[in-house]
């Protein structure tokens, strides 16, 4: 199960903020229309949903509040995009990344929004909408292979854009998410944040099957300054658009990491920065 109780648990009184720019037409997302407009899907109730649109027959099944949510009552249009490469395989990072988009769904219908997953490896795929019903059988679909290419990502300026990758790809510049308004989780595991390795070993790209021998104490240093040049280049360029970007450890708990990483984002919503062009 990728949607956590304890994940729902640690977010139980956390209200989160979405940017004001991404609401559909300009609507004020607090009135509540649509009952003769098209049903789009299920929401958990919140407080200030109008109590008409709980379908109680869920509730039966389910003894859980959830409301019908239409067209003119989304609050913002958000995708999620998960990279999906063979280097996500190393250490679970892509079931973590699947764990994020897990609860990061759930906040944001719960502020009424629409939320979309894609996957992207050496193929950018649209996944299609996510509620709350389908997002199991959703994220259990995706499974890592290939090389990691960010190329045939198409621009999707109406929407919020998240991105959880580790961000091993070749040549990859910050102007790529600038220029397509991603906001970046960047997924990495104790041994890619610090070179935590001891002995001489052999190195495995699980992309290309490339094989490099190293001694760690001979580069740690070094990798751990070029890898902090480059977190330090994506964080200055993407701030400087007005985007989040900051780095998920897997060895601390996705949910803990979330939660600062959305309290970032509500810090530059009360500064009253753009977020979208």
């Amino acid at each position: 199960m990728y949607l956590e109780k304890e994940a729902i648990d640690f977010f139980r009184r956390y209200d989160m903020e979405l940017p004001a720019t991404a609401k559909r037409n300009g609507d004020d997302p607090s009135r509540i229309l649509g009952r003769n407009l098209e049903f789009e899907q299920y929401n958990l109730y919140y407080p200030g949903d109008d109590i008409r649109d709980i379908d109680w027959k869920v509730y039966g099944r389910t003894d859980k509040l959830f409301v019908k949510k239409y067209g003119s009552d989304i609050s913002a249009n958000v995708r999620i995009i998960i990279d999906n490469s063979a280097s996500m395989e190393y250490r679970d990072k892509l079931e973590t990344a699947k764990r994020i988009a897990a609860i990061l769904t759930y906040l944001l219908q719960s502020r009424k929004a629409g939320v979309w997953l894609s996957t992207v490896n050496n193929t950018y795929r649209d996944m299609g909408r996510l509620t709350l019903g389908t997002l199991e059988e959703t994220l259990g679909k995706i499974s890592p292979s290939e090389t990691t290419s960010f190329g045939d990502i198409p621009p999707m300026r109406d929407k919020v854009v998240f991105m959880i990758s580790d961000l091993w790809v070749t040549h990859l510049e910050p102007r790529f998410f600038t220029e397509n308004r991603v906001h970046v989780i960047h997924l990495l595991t104790p041994e890619e944040l610090e070179l935590r390795l001891h002995g001489n070993l052999e190195m495995v790209d699980m992309e290309n099957n490339k094989r490099l021998q190293i001694i760690p104490s001979t580069i740690r240093e070094l990798y751990r300054e070029k890898l902090r040049e480059r977190t330090d280049m994506f964080r200055a360029a993407l701030s400087e658009a007005f985007l989040l970007y900051d780095i998920f450890s897997t060895e601390v708990v996705y949910y803990a990491s979330l939660k600062r990483y959305l309290d970032r984002l509500a810090a530059f919503l009360r500064r009253g920065k753009r977020w979208l062009s």
